[in-house]
């Protein structure tokens, strides 16, 4: 699993070097620091003079970083720099001495990364944002304990503090929740902010090898203390109990965007709970799951209480479901998904859908009348574990349901029955436009491609993908050979693109078929590629 990707004031300086080990955090809040002390120094006008703030910190950082000789040095070295332009600050704004703070942590010897890291991760049970004897730091003064009038304003507040609640949760929506907690060391200011973040990018594999507990409290805190509505939860985790529980406490916060991808990796998938996890929420818009077994129940929620549903991706997921049929949904992604028993994919508002080399079958389909765009990609996995020879079970009723399509990818290795068997009763397709086909369409007699030929009449873009594989499974079973392709007339193809291995044997004779029935082609193109191993 990649790590989460960070903001653009700490991309620069993800490269490490061999003999300097400074782990990223701390770069960061190096880089943090300086911006803070610069902009003391430096006049700062809208979005642009940050933007320059960022650059110059990330380059003084860099040459820091790229110098040092070992870790003290770095440290070193940023702490004088740092001393440089408070100094500079100093004399040119004499009047504003005794306000000039800068937030600097300089690990002193027998302090630990560990230990600060053990410390940052106490903060939300503390109400505290890192333990004072770790670090070294000229102290924010704290309002509430100024001079007993209480109307002295700080005027050394760094710049970035005085940004807007809503352009700060932006930028804290850019890190992981780990960090974002952290940010509180940079000033008072920050210290609450972590509670009302819209977007929270939760990873356990930021949290060490002994990780499941600290990481558990973690969690529960920052979900548990929250003090606004959730926009966005992104949680990758081992654990489904614990996961179930925290998607359950983001519904109860409103949260509209749900990631959840279970990181174990086990050969078989860890079922949600469906005792603890409820999908029902009326605000939830996108849900992305991956690695998970989804129960009937958990299904039959988001099909029935989550009526502003529009986007379901599921990765790599065990559908426990007999059906899909929320009445909101308008976008569809199924890749690599194992269907045990026949789901019903029945969406009446589905614009588009994709579904990739689905496991052991094809769902089924009812007439979709607003789609627009479909991809279905068959492989060998979709006969995983077949012991059903009944040629019936391969009837997914698709060609049907996609005939308003306007664009439409279909692909599967050479001799698939799920496409075949509904050759037989193709609809016209009077909206499609562009299409995709792949190597199951390219029997010696091309009966699938003209049949799709003659039933699309305003086609104008044809492309084929051709890479010479082979359904064993399909080719063994005993069934009808297709009649004779024929001929067809094609006044709308502009367009066609042919994507084979070097020396396919059909390509030669497709070519002519093409040129002899659509006499509108303007572009045809040939790509071949050598053939792997």
């Amino acid at each position: 699993m990649e790590n989460p990707s960070y903001g653009p004031i700490f991309r620069d300086v993800a490269s490490t070097r061999r003999h300097v080990l400074i782990d990223l955090w701390h770069r960061q809040l190096a880089i943090c620091n300086l911006m803070m002390a610069l902009s003391k120094y430096l006049p700062v006008f809208l979005d642009e003079g940050w933007i320059e703030i960022q650059c110059i910190a990330t380059r003084l950082e860099e040459n820091i970083y790229t110098t040092a000789m070992d870790e003290q040095d770095y440290f070193e070295e940023i702490s004088r720099e740092i001393r440089s332009i408070v100094w500079k600050t100093y004399v040119e704004n004499e009047r504003h001495q005794e306000r000039l703070a800068i937030h600097f942590w300089n690990p002193q010897p027998g302090h630990s990364i560990s230990q600060f890291d053990q410390a940052v991760e106490t903060t939300l049970e503390q109400g505290t944002i890192i333990h004072p004897q770790l670090l070294s730091i000229t102290q924010i003064p704290n309002h509430e304990e100024e001079s007993s009038g209480g109307t002295e304003n700080y005027c050394g507040m760094d710049r970035i503090s005085n940004l807007s609640n809503d352009l700060l949760h932006t930028i804290l929506s850019l890190l992981p929740a780990k960090e974002v907690v952290c940010t509180g060391l940079l000033s008072h200011r920050w210290r609450g902010l972590w509670a009302s973040v819209p977007c929270l990018t939760i990873d356990e594999n930021q949290f060490g090898a002994e990780r499941e507990q600290q990481f558990n409290q973690f969690v529960d805190s920052i979900l548990l203390k929250r003090c606004a509505p959730l926009e966005k939860l992104c949680l990758f985790s081992t654990g489904t109990c614990h996961a179930s529980f925290w998607i359950n406490l983001a519904l109860r916060n409103n949260v509209k965007v749900i990631e959840y991808c279970e990181t174990g990796r086990n050969t078989s998938r860890p079922c949600l709970d469906e005792t603890i996890l409820h999908f029902a929420s009326r605000y939830l818009k996108v849900l992305r799951l991956g690695y998970v077994e989804i129960p009937s129940d958990a299904f039959d929620a988001l099909n029935s209480s989550c009526p502003s549903l529009e986007d379901l991706e599921l990765i790599q997921c065990m559908l426990g479901t007999i059906e899909i049929s929320s009445k909101s949904l308008v976008n569809l992604l199924l890749i690599g998904c194992a269907i045990r028993t026949s789901v019903l994919i029945c969406c009446p508002k589905l614009v588009s859908f994709t579904i990739m080399n689905p496991m052991h079958r094809c769902p089924i389909f009812e007439k979709l009348q607003s789609i627009e765009e479909a991809a279905i990609s068959l492989d060998d996995l979709v006969h995983d574990g077949a012991d059903e020879v009944d040629l019936e079970v391969y009837y997914c009723n698709i060609l049907d349901s996609l005939s308003h399509a306007k664009s439409l990818e279909l692909l599967a290795p050479f001799g698939e029955l799920t496409f075949e068997m509904e050759m037989m009763n193709i609809p016209m397709f009077n909206n499609l436009t562009s299409l995709i086909l792949g190597e199951w369409s390219m029997p010696s007699s091309f009966y699938p491609l003209t049949c799709f030929l003659r039933h699309s009449p305003q086609l104008q873009s044809l492309t084929l993908k051709l890479g010479m594989d082979k359904c064993e499974y399909c080719c063994a079973l005993e069934h009808n050979a297709m009649p004779g392709g024929g001929s067809f007339t094609s006044n709308q193809l502009k367009k066609v693109e042919i994507k084979c291995i070097k020396g396919h044997k059909l390509v030669e004779k497709l070519v002519k078929m093409l040129r002899q029935n659509a006499k509108s082609i303007e572009e045809l193109s040939i790509e071949e590629i050598e053939p792997s191993g």
